[in-house]
């Protein structure tokens, strides 16, 4: 099942650089993760990430998360609204997006085609989950900006969260 995306200025080319995409999804005080395969020739094999991944050539940003969405945790919520991007240490592009869900539409995530597993952690559970350094890193800086938009249901501002519109 497709979502939509809203709140994403007009990018309809793909990008000539390496890009990637992630999704914070927020249902009651959770966030959803994806448990990657165990596999050594994948980035952070047998870790849990925030669903997501490379965008393709022909692909926008708000095209590849709902992709990846799919492919990883078989749903893409309809709520679902890009925030920002950030540049990475190694040059390449991750785009940002965002979605709080009810108890109704989380039922319909579940493990896709790719991966070992998905599931909802609080923000203490996934401090003792296998958590990739960088996303580790970036999960504590931001915390107490997470920690407000789980509280109020409030997206968070592209600039809380370091990231450039």
């Amino acid at each position: 099942m497709r979502g939509r995306i809203t709140r994403m200025k007009d990018r309809t080319k793909p990008l000539e650089q390496i890009s990637t995409c992630r999704a914070i999804i927020i249902w009651k005080d959770k966030i959803l993760l994806h448990h990657r395969d165990n596999k050594p020739e994948i980035p952070y094999p047998d870790c849990w990430t925030f669903p997501g991944g490379g965008i393709e050539q022909d692909e926008t940003p708000a095209e590849g998360i709902v992709r990846e969405l799919i492919e990883e945790a078989y749903y893409s919520p309809k709520s679902l609204q890009y925030i920002g991007y950030r540049l990475n240490e190694n040059r390449t592009l991750t785009y940002v997006f965002f979605a709080f869900i009810g108890s109704k539409e989380a039922k319909l995530f579940k493990r896709g085609i790719e991966g070992q597993g998905i599931g909802f952690f609080t923000l203490n559970e996934i401090g003792r989950l296998n958590f990739p350094a960088l996303s580790d890193r970036l999960l504590k800086k931001y915390r107490k900006v997470i920690e407000e938009s789980i509280k109020t249901g409030k997206l968070p501002s592209s600039q809380s969260l370091g990231l450039t519109v």
